[in-house]
């Protein structure tokens, strides 16, 4: 792809300030890819991580240089594409994915990682977000066309780097940047499990989630399968209407999506498709067979990190039913609590 040049005067128009501890890491991160360096960003959900690479973003633009922001895949596309509209209205966005690709060239593109083959040395700043979300994770192929898209510096994105990534890219001179701390600077909510066989946990379900839906509150339900998704929205189907089951291959996945944003569905079975990315102020989420083995520590904290987002409403609940407390679980609990605890010493 032979890259067009483009005239323009850049321009961030956040619209709020920064928090000081976003501040303090969009300095860092914007310092080391001054110097070219790569930068991982181990950020707690909920922090606010796509604005602290903004001002990156606005230095790369002013040098004539081209972004790409890589999501794994396309309902966080869709999702972030119009943040970064609004801020860098004077600069052209396009947003690549699979059914979605008649504008391939921009000064900021946004795209799933598949679509990075149609991009060779082509962005000077590359911002991955999720690095260990699927379908990316392990998958050779997919790292192979990250490093040969881009012709300059990567900030890689995540609230669920482990410690091994972390000091492997460390022991190669990349530039780590921490920020333990929600852009409202309330703490996450913990997880709270309620241990009982499936059949009954059902029942349970269904009454918590018909509390929510008669206080107003929106909901999801997460899954570990299709099969348990199918036969759990049965039930709550039952019982609660207004509701809907996503997952990959629903074809009225989008629809589903934005009619439940809009409070025209109440409540969402899904599986993990949904854990990293929506944003929805009051939402509360249910995690089902939370001691299922898909259920990984790094999924059980997404999951979570979808409640209390919003600053206008800060809490929710994050409800686990499980048969037996799992590693995952308690090492998702530990973490959070790790990360509250950072909070704490600020005040």
């Amino acid at each position: 792809m032979q890259a067009q040049p483009f005239s323009i005067e850049h321009i961030l128009q956040l619209g709020y300030a920064l928090t000081p501890a976003q501040e303090r890491v969009s300095e860092g991160i914007l310092s080391a890819i001054q110097q070219q360096k790569d930068v991982m960003v181990d950020a707690v959900t909920g922090s606010g991580k796509t604005e602290i690479v903004f001002a990156s973003i606005l230095w790369t633009l002013k040098q004539g240089g081209r972004v790409g922001f890589v999501i794994p895949r396309r309902d966080v596309v869709r999702e972030l594409f119009p943040r970064l509209v609004n801020a860098f209205p004077f600069s052209t966005c396009v947003e690549v994915y699979g059914g979605h690709t008649d504008q391939l060239e921009g000064h900021i593109t946004v795209l799933t990682t598949h679509q990075l083959y149609r991009y060779q040395h082509y962005f000077s700043l590359l911002v991955f977000d999720e690095l260990d979300a699927f379908p990316y994770v392990g998958n050779r192929v997919l790292k192979a066309m990250v490093k040969r898209s881009v012709k300059g510096s990567i900030i890689y994105l995540s609230a669920t780097f482990t410690p091994y990534v972390l000091k492997a890219f460390h022991d190669i001179g990349g530039h780590i940047e921490r920020l333990e701390i929600r852009h409202h600077q309330h703490p996450m909510p913990q997880l709270k499990w309620i241990r009982t066989w499936q059949f009954l946990s059902y029942f349970l379900m269904i009454n918590r989630v018909k509390i929510w839906v008669q206080n107003h509150k929106p909901v999801i339900i997460f899954v570990p399968t299709l099969a348990e998704g199918k036969r759990l929205f049965q039930w709550l189907s039952l019982w609660i209407p207004k509701g809907r089951w996503v997952h990959a291959g629903t074809p009225t996945r989008d629809e589903d999506i934005e009619a439940f944003k809009q409070g025209k569905v109440h409540y969402l079975v899904s599986t993990s498709i949904l854990e990293r990315g929506i944003t929805l102020v009051h939402l509360q989420v249910i995690i089902a067979s939370a001691d299922h083995p898909l259920m990984e520590e790094k999924t059980l904290i997404q999951m979570a990190g979808r409640v209390g987002r919003k600053k206008e409403d800060p809490y929710g609940e994050v409800i686990l039913y499980a048969q037996v407390v799992t590693p995952a679980m308690v090492a998702s609990y530990q973490r959070i609590e790790h990360a509250n605890r950072a909070l704490s010493t600020l005040f």
